[in-house]
């Protein structure tokens, strides 16, 4: 049984969801590019104008897979939520989702920040 700000733990935990899928889809959308970048299918304007799409797509697997880990560690603090919840664990969950907010996790990282203040201020 959820105790305390139901309203609060389900945004929390609905951002973290949305916030693991779209660094999962951050994964497949690398290896998509990748594939079509070995292939010479796209991007030739971005090889023209000097533009190293290797890096670019690099940097974007490894925010995706930052953001991975974060909905992991979320996910894992949300289920202490469930139990218990508290101030400190809301402010952890605040503090993960603002760094998932530019990571892989994107808006689910501000579903994260909105879900953890409202059980910042309603919490004891």
């Amino acid at each position: 049984m959820i105790k305390g700000s139901k309203g609060a733990y389900i945004t929390t935990l609905v951002g973290t969801i949305v916030g693991g899928v779209l660094s999962l889809w951050g994964i497949v959308n690398y290896f998509i590019a990748k594939s079509a970048v070995d292939n010479g299918a796209a991007f030739e304007q971005f090889a023209q104008l000097g533009v190293d799409m290797g890096s670019i797509l690099m940097l974007g697997l490894i925010m995706s897979i930052v953001g991975l880990v974060l909905s992991i560690v979320l996910a894992f603090i949300v289920k202490g939520l469930a139990k218990k919840p508290t101030k400190k664990a809301y402010i952890w969950a605040t503090i993960i989702g603002a760094v998932g907010l530019f990571t892989g996790m994107s808006i689910g990282g501000l579903v994260v920040v909105i879900g953890s203040i409202i059980g910042i201020v309603k919490s004891r």
